[in-house]
């Protein structure tokens, strides 16, 4: 049963998920909260509110800046735990006191951690987070013409035509192309 909310209680609510959001709380979890409308609410109020929309959109790339930061966080974390704890794992005293090395489970959740939050931050807000392709250089690539032209008339034979091309790199008068090469090797004009 779908609650009814008035368009002021609306606003605060769009507000809170907004700001949740943007402070690293996933969706689901704000919807579990009692007092917050369930998540098909929600996903109604982007479809239907333009400004909401906008406001969550905006609060995703936050997001995304907010797990940038956990990951910093969780990757700084000592190796060792910082808190002593005695023989029997209550605080206090010198007596007894070692420190726990975190282990290899421990660390292995770490990266899994490290990991998620790189995934979806870069997912939220791919030009600041995501995988970079390098796509502004420029090839300055010079092959022989005879390299060129053989190349030329490979890729023209794998493609089903055939080019005539004269040897020093000219056509010997108008380039012949074939549409049809037979499979014997013949060729037709």
């Amino acid at each position: 049963m779908s609650a009814m909310y008035s368009q002021e209680e609306r606003q605060r609510l769009c507000g809170e998920i907004c700001h949740k959001v943007a402070n690293g709380e996933p969706l689901t979890k704000i919807c579990e909260v009692n007092g917050m409308p369930v998540y098909s609410t929600v996903m109604k109020w982007l479809t239907e509110d333009a400004t909401f929309s906008e406001m969550y959109a905006r609060a995703r790339e936050d997001q995304a800046d907010y797990l940038a930061d956990q990951i910093v966080a969780i990757a700084d974390e000592p190796v060792f735990e910082p808190k002593l704890e005695t023989e029997d794992g209550e605080d206090g005293g010198d007596a007894g006191k070692k420190a726990r090395m975190i282990s290899t489970l421990d660390m292995e959740r770490r990266r899994q951690r490290i990991e998620s939050r790189k995934w979806v931050a870069a997912k939220l807000k791919p030009r600041a987070y995501g995988d970079k392709l390098d796509l502004t250089g420029s090839l300055d690539l010079k092959l022989p013409d005879e390299q060129v032209e053989s190349r030329l008339a490979h890729l023209l034979r794998k493609a089903g035509t055939l080019v005539a091309v004269g040897g020093a790199g000219e056509a010997e008068g108008p380039a012949q192309v074939l549409q049809h090469v037979p499979r014997d090797g013949a060729s037709e004009a």
